[in-house]
């Protein structure tokens, strides 16, 4: 088992969070040439001549989610965000974890044929944890918001957002980018599987459980046929 990547990786992680571990976020992502735009700031769901969109979103999955009994409703409007999210929804957010391992997961997850990257946020400077009754919609700066564990999977990758109002992006200056060769990811994938992170521990549910046992299959066979 090469443990070097994953070595080199730790080493880039382990000064900033000697420095301060509560003010740091990090994002993983399978093609390192994406740049870190919200989804619901996307082309396919985002026209600048039109009215935004996104608070019509988040109101039209408080009012259909009731038909789903088992989906955290939320309390808050932050809460209903963090909950949409996970599940997809086109928002003005971006996902960032607080433990490094699960963003290097998710930058090696797939496209194997492209380079990955996991991005280092230090928000120190950025508001965190607006209150409950102030309203997303009106927020004239980018915040970080840090929900309780209302969904598993908010809880299992210590799950935090970057909320981006007016189409607004982060400085450069609070961040930095670690590029993941695609040479390695697989084997990192296999490493941080062997440590827990994989699809069934990040995901918790049954289609994370099933990818996982079958990633693992997959493994043995590639490393009888390649030894």
């Amino acid at each position: 088992m090469d443990l070097e990547p994953l070595i080199k990786f730790l080493r880039f992680v382990d000064s900033p969070m000697k420095r301060g571990q509560n003010i740091l976020a990090f994002r993983g992502q399978t093609d390192e040439k994406w740049d870190l735009l919200p989804k619901g700031y996307r082309p396919k769901y985002f026209d600048a001549a039109l009215p935004d969109p996104n608070p019509e979103r988040i109101t039209q999955w408080k009012a259909e989610t009731h038909a789903f009994p088992n989906l955290p409703k939320g309390k808050s409007e932050w809460e209903r965000i963090a909950i949409a999210q996970h599940h997809g929804l086109a928002l003005p957010v971006l996902d960032w974890t607080g433990n490094p391992l699960v963003a290097l997961y998710f930058a090696v997850e797939s496209e194997y044929n492209k380079d990955g990257a996991v991005w280092l946020l230090d928000f120190s400077t950025l508001k965190v944890n607006p209150g409950d009754t102030e309203s997303p919609w009106t927020m004239g700066e980018i915040c970080v918001y840090r929900p309780m564990p209302i969904h598993p999977r908010i809880w299992v990758q210590n799950g935090l957002l970057s909320f981006h109002p007016q189409n607004r992006i982060l400085p450069s200056s609070l961040l930095r980018k670690y590029k993941i060769k695609k040479a390695t990811k697989n084997a990192l994938k296999q490493v941080l599987s062997r440590f827990g992170f994989n699809k069934a521990n990040i995901y918790c549910d049954g289609d994370g459980l099933a990818d996982s046992i079958n990633f693992i299959a997959e493994a043995l066979i590639e490393m009888k046929n390649n030894p």
